[in-house]
């Protein structure tokens, strides 16, 4: 069974990817470890960032501070420092499966 926080932190997801494209919401797959135990957590990290346009977030993993897709946005390309959250990087379309994956894998 999955956690119910799971579940919650899924619709989150599923709801910003109403408002803003995959390429903001989600880690480009090359950028980011989606079978990492903490994925769902990161992705909700990020997402807390892009509702309060915070410029970004601490991982709870390091504690770097990670920029946000949104804040990546603001400089117009890549400035191929292989930012996890890189708007300008390419995805390969199931980056959300990879995620779901990864919560229901933990359960």
């Amino acid at each position: 069974m999955v956690p119910s926080q799971d579940i919650n932190d899924a619709r989150r997801v599923f709801d910003a990817l109403q408002r803003w494209p995959v390429s903001v919401v989600l880690p480009a797959w090359t950028r980011f470890r989606y079978d990492s135990s903490n994925a769902l957590a990161i992705v909700v990290e990020h997402l807390e960032a892009l509702e309060s346009e915070s410029p970004g977030y601490s991982d709870p993993e390091t504690s770097y501070f990670v920029f946000s897709a949104q804040t990546l946005l603001g400089y117009g390309r890549c400035c191929g420092s292989r930012c996890r959250h890189c708007p300008f990087t390419a995805r390969r379309g199931d980056e959300l499966a990879l995620l779901l994956g990864s919560a229901t894998a933990r359960s």
